[in-house]
């Protein structure tokens, strides 16, 4: 915009329930028809330390005569808060939303008057197209959302691909653990096993002794009753 130009701002107020900044704008533009809201964007961040795209301009009017323009704009904190509040049509106009593309009103009164033909939920699924066939804009149409959800089939079905390895890795790891553990149980069993061997034998060889012992002890008893009955 020219030197020529002038912005102002009044009646400024803060929204915290909306994170914006609500305000009425007037526009001297002498020799002017108009400026573009690009234009009026651009300046009014520079004024308030933002950027363009935070703020939204409309509403304005030109006075009869020219020269002066008023209308409102809203400051938003954030790009996010902005397409969280504002109207759609706005979005669209800033190149922040997508237009909604709505087929044309001759075809919404066909595909009205074949539903009144069926009855229940096959109401739904009477196409909106003519039953000869469809316009090639439709077909383009058509074609790009077969497109846009074989992309978005194809990204699931290789982030499942990606969990399905990470899967079969885990069980790998889960399988080497559980036989490194059986392993060491089946050492410690055997360890077990040796433990009540050795100490059944040294029962065994207890006992024995024990009994040589007093079978050593009745002998030399006899032999001493024997001596002292032969005396």
């Amino acid at each position: 915009m020219g030197d020529v130009v002038t912005i102002r701002t009044r009646r400024v107020v803060t929204n915290k329930l909306l994170y914006r900044k609500q305000m009425v704008v007037e526009i001297i533009h002498p020799g002017r028809p108009n400026v573009p809201k690009a234009d009026i964007r651009e300046r009014i961040s520079k004024m308030y330390k933002t950027t363009p795209d935070t703020v939204i301009p409309f509403g304005f009017e030109s006075k009869i005569g020219g020269g002066k323009t008023k209308g409102f704009a809203l400051i938003y904190d954030t790009v996010d808060y902005a397409k969280k509040f504002e109207p759609r049509h706005r979005l669209v106009r800033m190149g922040l939303g997508k237009k909604v593309e709505k087929p044309g009103r001759k075809q919404r009164k066909e595909r009205k008057n074949r539903q009144k033909k069926v009855r229940g939920t096959a109401k739904a699924k009477v196409s909106m197209t003519n039953r000869v066939g469809s316009s090639f804009d439709d077909i383009s149409q058509y074609l790009e959302r077969i497109r846009e959800e074989k992309r978005s089939t194809d990204d699931v079905i290789t982030s499942l691909e990606q969990d399905r390895q990470t899967l079969s890795r885990k069980i790998e790891d889960l399988i080497q653990k559980k036989q490194l553990v059986e392993q060491r149980l089946q050492k410690e069993v055997e360890r077990r096993e040796r433990q009540e061997r050795g100490l059944r034998d040294a029962k065994e060889t207890y006992a024995k002794l024990l009994e040589s012992q007093q079978t050593l002890v009745d002998f030399v008893r006899k032999e001493y009753q024997d001596t002292k009955r032969r005396k």
